[in-house]
């Protein structure tokens, strides 16, 4: 079997080799992060870039994507600069001392201090953690009070106790939702797809953590037929 499935073999060298493209991936990257995690929009500095040129990167692209999404969830500012990366590099690559500060910067405390409330995933790319690692570290934040948990399902949301809760504002694909609904007078799944430039089952997800927050209602059809319409009682 490997040999027929090793007819072309294609190598691919470590991101380090690869010169400027360590940039390039991060620019896509950042561009794909308010629509996939629903982490702010930023662009990349030129003394950020040249921290991504000068790092190593031994855990590749994957880390690549970890660092970056940490630094968008503690960064501040329309850029990531160079303090930003050099913070999230050294979190990570020293294993972001979790366990011993449960309250530093690489903590969920630290993430959610910077965003109105987010989804566990979201939180598993700003962390750059698996998820029995994030239940372990949410359980005695939410026993003790300091983190509150919304929802169910692919609506669950994470905040800081007396933050008021306000996913919309976190998620920019439910502008995009709402938009739709008011331009069309509804909205379906593989519309919603075309506009955020993903697939049409993460815009179900994303449709559907609207419906068990009660900003849309499910209208007609089945499957890939099912139209959303505003809630009437739902605040747009």
């Amino acid at each position: 079997l490997y040999h027929r499935l090793a007819v072309g073999l294609v190598e691919l060298p470590p991101l380090a080799d690869r010169g400027n493209d360590v940039v390039l991936i991060a620019r896509v990257l950042l561009k794909a992060a308010p629509a996939k995690h629903g982490l702010p929009r930023r662009s990349l500095s030129r003394d950020a870039a040249a921290v991504l040129l000068a790092y190593s990167w031994p855990g590749n692209v994957r880390e690549l994507e970890h660092v970056l999404f940490r630094a968008l969830a503690l960064g501040s500012g329309r850029s990531l600069t160079a303090a930003d990366l050099e913070q999230a590099i050294s979190q990570i690559a020293g294993g972001w001392a979790m366990e011993d500060d449960p309250a530093g910067s690489g903590s969920p405390l630290a993430v959610l201090a910077g965003t109105a409330s987010m989804t566990a995933a979201d939180l598993r790319a700003a962390l750059g953690v698996s998820r029995t690692t994030l239940s372990r570290l949410l359980k005695p934040l939410i026993e003790s009070g300091q983190v509150v948990r919304e929802g169910r399902g692919v609506a669950t949301r994470y905040r800081l106790a007396g933050r008021e809760a306000n996913p919309a504002a976190s998620d920019p694909r439910w502008d995009v939702a709402l938009d739709l609904v008011q331009q069309e007078g509804s909205v379906n799944r593989r519309q919603l797809a075309d506009a955020l430039g993903v697939s049409e089952r993460t815009s179900t997800r994303v449709l559907r953590a609207m419906v068990d927050a009660g900003r849309l209602r499910e209208n007609r059809g089945r499957g890939r037929g099912t139209t959303y319409r505003i809630r009437a009682s739902a605040e747009v």
